[in-house]
């Protein structure tokens, strides 16, 4: 994984521990990656394109965290609600 331009930014962890995103962030705290959410692009190689009315969050509320078990396609009223 090292050698591939997304996951070479990320700090992966034992077990189901975080996996840190290495590269840039936005003020918030968000990693980004070619002009993307770098979680969003973590949560579509392990899942495919977030239907249509959804949003990705995160379970661990990590927000630097891309490992895909800890993200979750969520309704917008539920990740607020969060």
């Amino acid at each position: 994984m090292t050698n591939d331009p997304f996951w070479g930014k990320v700090e992966v962890g034992d077990g189901d521990a975080c996996w840190n995103w290495q590269g840039a962030k936005n003020r918030k705290g968000y990693g980004n990656f070619r002009s993307r959410s770098a979680h969003v692009v973590a949560y579509e190689a392990r899942n495919g394109p977030v239907p249509a009315g959804l949003t990705v969050d995160h379970l661990c509320f990590n927000r630097g965290c891309v490992n895909p078990k800890h993200l979750e396609a969520v309704t917008h009223e539920e990740f607020f609600r969060r």
